[in-house]
Order: C-alpha cells, then sequence, then structure tokens
C-alpha cells in the first residue's frame, strides 16, 4: 500500500465545527480506520454553492508525484446524520487509496479532462451551459469505474457498515435517478446523462440485488434503456457502459478501453456552433 500523503479537508464557509465534529465521529466509529489516510488539515472551501454531498482527489507536482490529497466536502454532506457522513468520509477515503495505490495513472487523465474544458469556448451562454454539463458528464463516466470499486471494496472491507452504506445508495438512486434536470437545454448530451444513470441503477442492483429494492432498481433500468435508444449506437454505449461495471479488486483492474472510449463519445457531442472540443490524448 502507498504511503499516505498530506490529506487537508475542505468545507463550505461557517462549517469548521461541524466538519471536524465529522471527521472525530468518522475516526471514532469506523473500523478498521484507513491507514492510508493522513491526519488532516481543514480549509475553507470557496467553491460556492454547489449541490454535491462529497468530492476528492489527488494533486501531482511539477514531476508527476503525488503531493497532496483532497476531500470536499459539499453543502450536501451537511445535511447528513453522523452516521451518513461517516459513510461519506469512507467512501471518499477509499476514492483516494484506489487512486494512490491502484491506478493512478489515472489521475493525470483526470487533470487533462479538467482542463480540456477549464476556459469555455462558447459564444452564447447555452453553448457555455452545455460545455458546463459536458465536463462534468466526461468526469462521471470515465470515472465511474472507481465508484464501482469503492462501493464493492467497502461492502468486502467494511462489513460493519456495509448494510448501511447500501441502503443509504438505494436512497440516493431512489430521490436523484432521473436525468432530466441534469440535461434540460443540453440535447447533445441528453443520451449520455441517461447512460450515467442507467451506470447508477446497474450498481445499485449489484449491491442490493435480493432486496426489496431490487424490482425497482429493475424498472429505472428499463426505463432508462428505453431512453438511450434501440438504436446502434444506443448499443453500444450500453455496451461501453458494462463494461465498466466490470471491475476486480483482487487484483484490482477496470476496463480503461471502455472508460476511454465513453469519455471520447461525450467530448465529440457538438455544444459548439463553432466546433467542438479537440479529443484528449
Amino acid at each position: 500500500m502507498a504511503d499516505a500523503v498530506p490529506l487537508r479537508v475542505k468545507f463550505p464557509s461557517q462549517k469548521e465545527d461541524v466538519a471536524k465534529a465529522a471527521w472525530a465521529q468518522f475516526k471514532q466509529t469506523v473500523a478498521p480506520f484507513p491507514e492510508w489516510l493522513a491526519e488532516p488539515t481543514f480549509h475553507v472551501d470557496f467553491a460556492g454553492d454547489v449541490p454535491a454531498i462529497a468530492t476528492s482527489w489527488l494533486d501531482l507536482d511539477s514531476t508527476g508525484q503525488i503531493s497532496r490529497a483532497t476531500i470536499s466536502l459539499r453543502n450536501g454532506f451537511f445535511g447528513l446524520d453522523r452516521e451518513r457522513q461517516a459513510l461519506t468520509l469512507l467512501h471518499e477515503a477509499i476514492h483516494l487509496l484506489e487512486l494512490n495505490t491502484h491506478f493512478p495513472e489515472r489521475i493525470k487523465k483526470g487533470d487533462e479532462i479538467t482542463n480540456q474544458f477549464k476556459w469555455h469556448k462558447g459564444k452564447t451562454p447555452s453553448e457555455r451551459h452545455c460545455e458546463q454539463h459536458q465536463a462534468t458528464l466526461a468526469r462521471y463516466l470515465y470515472f465511474f469505474p472507481e465508484e464501482v470499486f469503492a462501493e464493492l471494496y467497502l461492502i468486502k472491507h467494511y462489513p460493519d457498515q456495509a448494510g448501511a452504506r447500501v441502503a443509504f445508495y438505494v436512497e440516493n438512486c431512489v430521490e436523484n435517478w432521473t436525468s432530466s434536470e441534469h440535461t434540460k437545454g443540453v440535447a447533445p448530451l441528453e443520451v449520455y446523462a441517461h447512460v450515467y444513470y442507467w451506470l447508477r441503477n446497474k450498481l445499485g442492483l449489484q449491491i442490493a440485488g435480493g432486496t426489496e429494492a431490487e424490482v425497482g432498481f429493475i424498472e429505472r433500468i428499463l426505463e432508462l434503456q428505453d431512453m438511450i435508444g434501440l438504436s446502434e449506437e444506443g448499443h453500444e454505449l450500453l455496451e461501453l457502459g458494462e463494461r465498466l461495471l466490470v471491475v476486480g479488486l483482487d487484483p484490482p483492474s477496470i476496463d480503461e478501453s471502455a472508460a476511454e472510449a465513453l469519455l471520447q463519445r461525450v467530448i465529440a457531442a457538438k455544444c459548439l456552433t463553432s466546433g467542438t472540443p479537440d479529443s484528449l490524448s
């Protein structure tokens, strides 16, 4: 296992005490505590009102070596109870493990995706709006294997937390299963948003199969497949999606070629009237 790297925990303004209390609860209730995490420093995140729960990433220095880990707690995190805050921190900790130890080459690709869309090329508000969603979907789909890995790793290595984490995942999928809100006014990206939510529900079926949630997942999967369509492109997207879901824990493995192929399709979507973003190498 790779050595722990410096860790910072970021939080919205005026949430420092809550963030520190959540971290303390995480250390007290999750066992074994993730040994790859260094003792964090806490910093205000000035990203603004971001409607999400949490995200994490690793930074590279000028030589390409991992220099720092970050867990950023978003506004949604502070609406959770202590148990779900701890589950969220554990989930993000597993993401840091998989990127640092198992899939470090994907860190650079994540930076390339971010830089690809850093300077919006759109000339109109609608084009820039589309590009923002394009950048988000590109990352969500490319890194979906990491989501699969994190859920499976938690179930295997943290059985005491597994049931509560699966219940949390199920609830999240039920409340946020539709992609319509995330593609309003961005028709070129609609099918990729459907694929993302199809993947989320397929993963839900994988980890919650045999429970009372199974029927709901199956119904949503079938509805999303209808949205994706029965064309040749639709079949290709679903095939790529199925490959993203095949993730190994021992040894750790993902289908990089499927993630890359889906990424390039999202990047090729035509948000701009004056051209499309260049493909990533």
